[in-house]
């Protein structure tokens, strides 16, 4: 949306542009139902209105079904009429929460009236959406630690705070909702809800332990959230010196710090 190419249905507020479509409608279709008789899972790229309602269509002429859990991937702008269309398509939105606190600048100018439709977490929620997977979006917009995402995703706010009160706060998230995006709807979303995104028997040891109930504290401390350890695979790859792991790290391998974070349960 920052530099005008997410494709819209009507032109931007301040350009008279409707973005680009990377694909017309029968390329789509054409991919969309290969993948799908070959029995793999398909996620596409959409970030304005006119893009969402493109693969929403694909995915509808396709066939999607819940059981083939589709994705969009951003979600960011969306028009009344689609919104409720992903829960009744079993399709799944995944999101990514910084997107809405590092867009702040720019949204306003770029969407008018439809900002209230960007976003819309709340929104797509309340449709009945099996889950509502988060993430940082990496390599695109680099290291991103989860942290921020539960704040953005819970103040629909800046990390410093701004706008007060957050921007369309009506869209926010609980934070035990924000927290379910990045582990447990997140390890749905990848068919890996047997083996992530819980702490349970069976389930992978990839655990991160923080200074205070990421559900519980005050949202305002989470950005700064002091990081006491990181458990991958049941492996101890961080300890913080005087935390509860300390002198337990045998880092074994090198973590890239954004793809842990994906995945780490908090």
């Amino acid at each position: 949306m920052g530099s005008w190419t997410a494709a819209m249905l009507k032109p931007y507020s301040d350009r008279p542009t409707t973005g680009t479509l990377i694909y017309n409608a029968s390329e789509l279709l054409a991919g969309v139902t290969k993948w799908k008789a070959e029995g793999y899972q398909v996620a596409a790229h959409a970030i304005g209105d006119a893009a969402n309602r493109q693969i929403l269509d694909v995915y509808q002429q396709a066939g999607a079904k819940a059981a083939d859990r589709f994705r969009v991937e951003h979600v960011q702008i969306l028009s009344e009429q689609d919104l409720p269309r992903f829960a009744k398509l079993g399709v799944i939105p995944s999101m990514q929460t910084t997107h809405c606190a590092s867009d702040l600048g720019y949204a306003n100018d770029r969407l008018g009236a439809r900002a209230n439709l960007s976003y819309a977490w709340r929104a797509l929620k309340d449709t009945g959406v099996a889950v509502l997977p988060l993430g940082s979006d990496f390599p695109t917009e680099g290291t991103i630690p989860p942290l921020l995402g539960l704040h953005a995703g819970i103040t629909r706010a800046r990390p410093d705070g701004t706008p007060r009160g957050g921007w369309h706060p009506e869209e926010r998230l609980t934070p035990l909702e924000a927290l379910r995006g990045y582990t447990s709807d997140a390890a749905f979303a990848a068919f890996r809800e047997k083996e992530l995104g819980a702490l349970d028997p069976g389930y992978k040891a990839d655990i991160t332990l923080l200074a205070a109930d990421p559900v519980t504290c005050d949202p305002a401390l989470l950005p700064d959230l002091a990081v006491l350890g990181t458990i991958v695979g049941g492996d101890v790859v961080f300890a913080a010196p005087r935390g509860p792991l300390a002198g337990l790290a045998r880092p074994k391998r090198a973590f890239a710090g954004s793809r842990l974070s994906e995945r780490a349960l908090l």
